[in-house]
């Protein structure tokens, strides 16, 4: 008898939260957010659009959300790592995408390419979502490889240097952001 009442309750419980597993749009969040300030404003989704040198080029459609700032426990602007609650649940979802956007709110800031492997000899020379399989870290970075092992490392780091300034101003945002709700460690 109580294997019937805990399949019942089960299924009164699916029914009541309905078939919807999708994240919900960007205003969906935002109301969240506001009605909830322990929510984090950030989001970030998979990019539709072209990435640029600039990062600064974003489509008019927005992507499904692929996590949003309260997976983030802290991200350490000196190492470039940004630590997830758990990193292992966050790789398969970052792992189905090329380029991601980052927001806050309804606010667009900046694109990263996602590059998941260290055994490619491909540069990006803009920012990087990176995943480094080996120690399971996530690192948000200026440009894979590091410049002190590519064959012009000078001309590399100035080319970084320009993209990072191209969304300096957004970038600034995005920290302040990551400050304000505790999720920033230098």
């Amino acid at each position: 008898m109580k294997n019937v009442i805990l399949l019942f309750t089960t299924f009164v419980c699916f029914l009541l939260n309905g078939c919807n597993t999708g994240l919900g749009t960007v205003d969906d969040t935002v109301a969240t957010v506001e009605s909830n300030p322990s929510t984090s404003q950030i989001i970030v989704r998979a990019s539709t659009g072209e990435i640029t040198a600039s990062n600064s080029t974003r489509s008019d459609t927005l992507g499904e959300i692929v996590f949003t700032g309260n997976a983030i426990l802290w991200f350490n602007e000196t190492t470039k790592e940004l630590r997830f609650k758990d990193n292992m649940s966050i790789k398969p979802v970052v792992s189905n995408t090329m380029t991601i956007s980052f927001y806050i709110g309804n606010e667009y800031l900046f694109t990263s390419m996602i590059y998941a492997s260290s055994l490619s000899s491909q540069i990006f020379n803009s920012l990087v979502f990176y995943y480094n399989i080996i120690e399971n870290k996530f690192f948000l970075t200026d440009g894979y490889p590091d410049v002190s092992v590519l064959s012009d490392p000078q001309k590399n780091q100035e080319e970084r240097d320009e993209n990072r300034e191209n969304i300096a101003s957004e970038w600034s945002k995005f920290i302040a952001q990551l400050k304000k709700e505790g999720r920033y460690k230098n």
